[in-house]
């Protein structure tokens, strides 16, 4: 396996035995992994927070169901 560096890309290598490109800068990777897990714990959260909404949304009209029934009586 030899590595043949790509031009303009510092960290980055063609394997000339199966053409794929190989990243050898950790550095970038695991902050592209960090950024990746952030959002999509920011994802998570959102979506915690929209079910959340709807979950109140519902029990307001439940509630409001129930005082109509009681003011009607």
């Amino acid at each position: 396996m030899s590595l043949i560096p790509v031009e303009d890309k510092p960290g980055i290598f063609r394997d000339s035995a199966t053409n794929a490109i190989i990243n050898k800068n950790t550095n970038d990777y695991d902050t592209y992994v960090k950024q990746r897990n952030r959002m999509r714990s920011k994802e998570d959260r959102i979506n915690d927070l929209e079910k959340k909404v709807d979950d109140l949304s519902g029990d307001i009209g439940d509630i409001k169901s129930m005082l109509q029934t009681l003011i009607s009586k």
